[in-house]
Order: C-alpha cells, then structure tokens, then sequence
C-alpha cells in the first residue's frame, strides 16, 4: 500500500528531523543565537503555546481539508526547521521560528493520526494498528537518534584524547 508506506516514510523522516533539532535548541539558542536564560524560557514558551493554537487549528481547519492541511503543516515543520538557523539573529527571529514550528508540529501529529493516508487503510482496526505503528517508528527513531549521539560523542572523545596524547608527545620530543 503506497499510501502506508509514504505515512511510515513521512513519520521516520519526520522524527529525525523534529527530536534532533528540539533535543539542541536550547544550547543553540544560547550558545550561538546568544540568547539569555529568560529569552529561551520565552522562545520555548512560544512553541508551546504556538502549540496549542495548531491543535485548535487543526480541529476546526484541518480534518474538512484534510490533504490540503497535512501538506501545509509538513511544509511549516520542514521550513521552520530549515530556519532555525535564521533563529540566531535575535530574539523575535527565535520566538517567529519557534511558533511555526510549534504550531505546525501540533498540528502535523492531527493530521497524521487522522489525515488522508490512514483512511486509504480499511477497516477500523487497521486504523489502530497503523497509528501504533507510526508511533513505535517514531519511538524507534528516537532511540536510533540517541545512539548515534551517544556514539558520536564517544567517538570525539576518543579522538580529542588520541590528538592530545599525540600533541603531547610531540611537545616533550620537541623539548
């Protein structure tokens, strides 16, 4: 059923993309957009209550243009996280990013659960079984993502302490 798999597509791709960029927003923000501590508490904030209005938003928009709001709000996501490099030019630009993201991410997950795809898979119960599905992709990606971080930091670290041992010792040749 292409209309499954492009649903189980579109969920890995979008857990990827969303958990990565929401796990270092924070540190993003700080470090690079120079943020202080009340400013992201307040960008943060945005995204949530940017939230709810694409929930809302979704309940009276979405389900009677159902193909039409799930392309907007995959569109929103995928934009916002394009921009959030364009979050470092301020605070307005990081709580401008971060509503977007969090009302078209709100209002994906509707979409999702009951958009146009899930209802190309018939019966009921195939419904079910299709929504416990995209959550455990989901989940799974999580976890992959976690992984390869976890990984990744390992990896740096043993290379910083291979070129430290190696500075080291060409330092002491060198004396």
């Amino acid at each position: 059923n292409k209309a499954l798999f492009g649903l189980f597509a579109l969920t890995a791709l979008y857990s990827v993309g969303y958990y990565t960029v929401y796990s270092y927003i924070e540190p993003f923000l700080q470090q690079v957009g120079g943020l202080d501590d009340a400013m992201i508490t307040v960008a943060l904030s945005s995204f949530g209550v940017a939230g709810v209005v694409g929930s809302v938003l979704y309940a009276r928009v979405g389900a009677a243009h159902s193909r039409a709001f799930l392309c907007l709000v995959v569109g929103g996501v995928a934009a916002s996280l394009f921009l959030i490099a364009g979050a470092a030019f301020g605070a307005v630009a990081a709580f401008s990013v971060c509503a977007l993201w969090g009302l078209s991410g709100a209002a994906e997950n509707g979409s999702r659960e009951n958009g146009p795809n899930i209802r190309d898979v018939r019966p009921v119960r195939r419904m079910r079984s299709c929504s416990a599905t995209t959550i455990g992709i989901s989940n799974r990606v999580i976890g992959f993502r976690c992984s390869v971080g976890r990984a990744t930091c390992f990896y740096w670290k043993f290379v910083r302490r291979f070129f430290d041992r190696a500075r080291y010792r060409l330092r002491r040749k060198s004396l």
